[in-house]
């Protein structure tokens, strides 16, 4: 599992590598998602189980020790590699399942013997990060085969995308039904939101399945595909067709035992491993249904209900995460004590993810204690982990105190959560001043601000106010010193939601909770004034203005929200699109509309319909990501409910 690809929390890892090259529109949808789940609401539900942490592949954090590039070039000189060293360059190009580092370590293998000088030159360069892309800039150009290409795609998913698409299509056209390439082309078209292509493709891969095992992988590749969509029929259909191919696959495997002990990344195709992996996929989704379930009832919950009845009334499938996870929790301990050194935390993460899962599905099943307690056994995992040196148990650690605080809230030990949150925060800030870090100082105040929002969340407001000022203080300092820079605008009005968020529990206090909002537009108002118009400053004073009527709907003041929601609407034409977002128009006219169909109030049944025929039409053109996609799908139940016909 990549698990730095889907963690909702940001860890010291993400801190210190620098800049986020996401686009705007994906960031705030990802915020937006929140204000969906209702502020902080069910929070404390994605601070347990960990939001987007449900790929749930096989392979974890990635630790090993590179060999040196002249190493490398001596190797492929000689016209051979050993197997572990090809082995630690796979898992440094593939971080997306069992199946493909063990492909991408054959290729290597084949290669360094059989390769043209320039394939073997390229092996050299692929061993180093910072001349990856001429790696594979040079295998592009020596590409013939449909192998050539599949090996080509292997090596590019993790660091370029559309190099990997272009490559796998290239391959099929060549070999169209090669079964590898088939599934990595299905996950490479989830990536890109195209979810109904994706599951043809995952569909015809699982026709041309030569066995249990490949039968498995496609049905958990379709069954990640429909997780990706946010598709829950889909998922429950796809979780039963997975049952049966596990199985089938435990049949087929059954005399099969563990070795004395693994090789460097032998372990990946083992069916210990594979079940393990499988196992530990269905308590995933059915966690994610069981959580989607809750969110979805939150969404209408007029009466305020707590979130212990709103997981009482709506989580269908505790039971079943219970059992799924604790054979993968088995099944993993019976694989760490066999794997290489290297490979140790890869098998410890999945084992911690497991446990993750397992506490989270005994929360739900209504055994807080249990799901602490199994919490606990999650967070001595990671510190063992980075007890023995490993740096990404060491970067992952603050991570798990932020789980393990969540854990701990659901069970009212407030003073507990709060001092792990704190433990959680000291790393951070240790780690960046240890290692340096670019804008230090606007890391450091926000994460002192996180913790204070954390804080007023439980009733602790005594930092609040002092912490809000400094982070925004510093984030406008970074913004004015870089002017060209969008994603720091944005991120105005994500921050501005959080701080939002950290005074739900007081609605009278309604000034306070749009204080940061109202700071943030005056201060884009002012850089405008100054600098002039661009993309970034536009798209964060639109986000800027929704998420102030989204708290103004939180808390009750439909009118005003209504009044905020137009404004916003009639502004967005005016935001420039870019190359990266030539929709950004129509997108931000669809949430915004979906907005205001959502109030229910006079005005809303012509802003729905409006919103739905517009959704339809970006939906007609193969245009809505999943984000606005959901809100269509959000926007037709509405309608259905409100009894409002549609053409």
């Amino acid at each position: 599992m990549d698990h730095k690809k889907n963690n909702e929390t940001p860890d010291i890892g993400s801190a210190v590598h620098g800049k986020e090259h996401l686009t705007i529109k994906h960031k705030a949808s990802n915020a937006w998602r929140f204000i969906w789940a209702g502020v902080g609401v069910i929070g404390t539900l994605s601070g347990v189980l960990g939001v987007y942490e449900f790929l749930a592949g096989s392979n974890g954090p990635q630790n090993q020790q590179m060999t040196s590039q002249e190493m490398i070039v001596a190797m492929v000189n000689n016209n051979s590699i050993t197997v572990e060293e090809a082995a630690r360059l796979a898992k440094a190009l593939v971080s997306d399942d069992g199946d493909a580092s063990s492909q991408a370590t054959e290729s290597i293998q084949k290669i360094a013997v059989e390769g043209t000088d320039r394939q073997r030159e390229a092996l050299s360069l692929l061993s180093q990060e910072h001349t990856r892309p001429q790696g594979l800039e040079l295998l592009r150009s020596e590409a013939t085969t449909a192998e050539d290409w599949l090996t080509l795609a292997r090596f590019a998913q993790d660091s370029d995308e559309e190099l990997a698409l272009s490559s796998i299509k290239k391959s099929l056209a060549l070999a169209p039904e090669n079964f590898e390439a088939l599934t990595m082309f299905a996950r490479l078209q989830a990536k890109n939101d195209d979810f109904a292509a994706a599951m043809r493709s995952a569909a015809t891969a699982e026709v041309l399945a030569n066995s249990p095992y490949e039968s498995l992988l496609a049905s958990r590749t379709k069954l990640d595909i429909s997780r990706q969509a946010q598709d829950v029929s889909a998922m429950q259909k796809n979780i039963d067709a997975t049952v049966q191919k596990l199985n089938a696959y435990e049949e087929a495997n059954a005399s099969t035992s563990l070795p004395d002990s693994f090789a460097l990344d032998g372990y990946r195709q083992h069916p210990v491993w594979v079940r393990a992996v499988t196992h530990q996929v269905l308590a995933v989704m059915y966690n994610f249904i069981d959580q989607d379930a809750v969110r979805r009832a939150n969404l209408h919950n007029t009466a305020k209900e707590s979130v212990e009845t709103l997981i009482a009334n709506n989580a269908r499938y505790s039971k079943e995460a219970i059992e799924q996870a604790s054979t993968a929790i088995s099944l993993y301990d019976s694989i760490q004590p066999l794997v290489n050194s290297e490979d140790s935390y890869t098998v410890a993460y999945n084992n911690i993810i497991s446990h993750n899962h397992l506490a989270f599905a005994h929360l739900t099943d209504g055994n807080g204690d249990t799901g602490v307690k199994f919490s606990s056994e999650m967070l001595e995992l990671v510190r063992m982990e980075a007890e023995t040196g490993n740096r990404k148990a060491i970067e992952d650690l603050p991570t798990f105190y932020n789980r393990h605080a969540a854990f701990l809230v659901r069970q009212n030990d407030i003073e507990g959560s709060l001092k792990t949150r704190r433990r959680s925060t000291h790393l951070q800030i240790s780690y960046l001043k240890k290692h340096g870090s670019e804008n230090l100082a606007l890391k450091t105040a926000k994460l002192e601000l996180d913790y204070a929002i954390i804080a007023a969340r439980l009733d602790k407001y005594e930092l609040l106010e002092q912490k809000i000022d400094a982070y925004l203080g510093e984030l406008e300092a970074v913004i004015k010193s870089d002017l060209e820079e969008d994603n720091h605008m944005v991120d105005y009005a994500i921050e501005a939601l959080n701080i939002s968020g950290a005074y739900e529990r007081k609605p009278s206090e309604l000034e306070n909770g749009v204080a940061a909002m109202n700071r943030g537009a005056a201060f884009i108002d002012e850089l405008i004034a100054q600098h002039g118009e661009n993309h970034g400053r536009l798209h964060a004073k639109h986000y800027m203005g929704l998420y102030r009527g989204d708290i103004l709907f939180f808390w009750g003041e439909k009118q005003l929200a209504l009044l905020e929601y137009q404004k916003v609407l009639a502004e967005a034409e005016n935001i420039i699109p870019t190359e990266k977002e030539p929709d950004v128009v129509v997108f931000s006219q669809l949430e915004t509309l979906y907005r205001i169909g959502n109030l229910n109030i006079e005005g809303s049944e012509d802003a729905l319909i409006e919103g739905i025929k517009l959704g339809k039409e970006l939906d007609k053109g193969r245009r809505l990501t999943t984000t606005y996609q959901t809100a269509l799908n959000e926007m037709l139940r509405i309608a259905n409910e409100r009894g409002i016909a549609i053409q």
